[in-house]
């Protein structure tokens, strides 16, 4: 399946001379943001993006250090909330519904609880609070490729940009669940049965955002947008209204 062509692609700059990549679809009245996780870009989201942009405009941002975004310092999840408000005022647009996906939804916590008043409504699959959120396998599976990366990066500048990616889900986010009490706009959590993230830690995150609702993906993995994109797509959609 191929990715259909954006309206506008644009770069907007943002803290430290970082270039932030967005592409534009659709021309509905209300917006969808979507944010990408660890070590992607937009094209995560390529079987959403036509049946997205029917409904609503459509605002896919590669994050800073990823696909055709510049990477720069700081290099945060916290500072990538700050670049999806600057896209969001380059672009006009004053509220949104947010869409997360792993570190994305990550991403889209701290957005969030940052610009409260900028959410219309909030999607967030496959988020978690902090590290030891993951299954530990995952999380020791990451803090063996993040220390390769580490060692090879004295050796390859494309090494240590992939280090610093990669350290992000060894060492980010760390939100306490008691902050989540600031999201008041309607969200929607979503999981996969047999996600990367704890069951046990999903449902904390949907216990701390008072006005959630919980979803799981039956027979399907982390990776819900990809693997189960009609139940995706269709829930969401239900969601966003």
């Amino acid at each position: 399946m191929g990715i259909i062509a954006p309206n506008q692609e644009l770069y907007v700059p943002t803290e430290g001379g970082v270039s932030i990549c967005c592409r534009c679809y659709g021309q509905g009245e209300k917006t969808v943001v979507l944010l990408h996780g660890n070590g992607e870009d937009y094209r995560c989201f390529k079987q959403q993006l036509e049946p997205f942009s029917k409904r609503f405009r459509v605002i896919a941002i590669d994050s800073r250090g990823h696909g055709s975004s510049s990477m720069g310092f700081p290099f945060s999840l916290q500072v990538m909330a700050k670049d999806t408000k600057q896209v969001l005022e380059a672009l006009s647009i004053e509220k949104a519904n947010i869409i997360g996906f792993s570190d994305g939804a990550n991403i889209a916590m701290y957005f969030a609880m940052e610009f409260p008043d900028c959410v219309e409504k909030l999607v967030l699959a496959g988020g978690n609070l902090f590290p030891e959120g993951l299954i530990p396998k995952e999380r020791r599976k990451d803090k063996i490729i993040y220390r390769f990366l580490r060692m090879c990066s004295i050796f390859s500048k494309e090494m240590a940009r992939k280090a610093k990616v990669y350290g992000l889900m060894v060492e980010e986010p760390q939100i306490d669940p008691a902050r989540l009490e600031v999201i008041t706009s309607p969200t929607l959590i979503l999981a996969g049965e047999h996600d990367l993230i704890m069951p046990e830690h999903t449902q904390l995150i949907a216990a701390a955002i008072h006005n959630s609702h919980l979803r799981i993906i039956p027979s399907c993995d982390h990776f819900i947008f990809q693997n189960k994109p009609g139940w995706v797509n269709t829930t969401i959609l239900k969601f966003l209204g």
